[in-house]
């Protein structure tokens, strides 16, 4: 896929890898509920997620700290939001079956979420780091 095509490709090299994996570790999730695999394999997936996508924010935050990024505040707010939304995701994986359609739902909710805050908030930083040289 050519960058100009690639909705993760925000023109930061570090994080666009970040976002590529995170993104494919959600994807292989959801696959694992849609083929009704077992709750403890798609829970190893979903925590394989968690852990990336935990240090891809992280990582984020300490860019936003080293570059003074004045959206830093209103972007670590979305980062908490995503961390909840993943703790609610996880212990319902524990709750309920991995099939279970509403787990379906919510997986697919967080995964709307994440593309979003990657073309909304995470373009925007993007954008102010390669105004600083950052490639």
């Amino acid at each position: 896929m050519d960058q100009a095509s690639d909705t993760l490709a925000l023109g930061v090299n570090a994080i666009d890898r970040e976002h590529h994996a995170l993104m494919s570790l959600i994807a292989k999730f959801i696959a694992y509920l849609k083929a009704e695999a077992d709750a403890e394999v798609a829970l190893a997936a979903l925590r394989e997620a968690i852990m990336a996508g935990n240090a891809h924010m992280e990582h984020e935050e300490e860019l936003m700290a080293q570059s003074d990024y004045p959206g830093a505040e209103e972007h670590k707010l979305h980062h908490r939001t995503a961390r909840l939304n993943y703790t609610t995701l996880m212990s319902d994986v524990f709750a309920f079956q991995a099939h279970d359609p509403a787990l379906l739902e919510q997986s697919a909710r967080i995964e709307a979420m994440l593309q979003h805050h990657i073309s909304g908030p995470d373009r925007q930083f993007a954008e102010y780091l390669k105004a600083r040289g950052v490639n």
